[in-house]
């Protein structure tokens, strides 16, 4: 299984669209297995192109703070099952999904305006 989280060091991105990075996770027989840190220069807001370049790595899950539908749509139009809302260390959200206790929550992102989260906007 492979997931991608955007991140802010070992924490989990509140926004998905303007995270610069994101870690890849590469989980075998229960166990992280490999991480690879990518950037999104070139992506920010491409959704349908980054959703691409996720699949080519093989990324099934993404686990996210916010997202806004535009992103949302694009990804899950793709097959990738997303969890949202969550917050916290990336090694604590991949154990829960393990686990089978990771949901999404509140997605702070469902308050779009102009296309920009609320939570995030300046």
């Amino acid at each position: 299984m492979k997931i991608a989280i955007p991140t802010n060091g070992n924490e989990i991105s509140p926004h998905f669209g303007r995270c610069p990075v994101f870690t890849l996770i590469t989980v075998e027989d229960g166990k992280i297995k490999e991480r690879e840190r990518i950037t999104t220069q070139g992506f920010q807001h491409q959704h349908e192109e980054f959703a691409s370049f996720l699949k080519e790595k093989g990324v099934e899950y993404i686990i996210t703070g916010g997202i806004g539908s535009r992103a949302r749509m694009a990804l899950e139009g793709m097959g990738f099952e997303i969890i949202s809302g969550v917050e916290g260390e990336i090694d604590e959200a991949v154990k829960a999904l393990l686990q089978g206790t990771l949901k999404t929550q509140s997605n702070p992102c469902d308050r779009e305006e102009r296309g920009i989260c609320e939570r995030h906007h300046d």
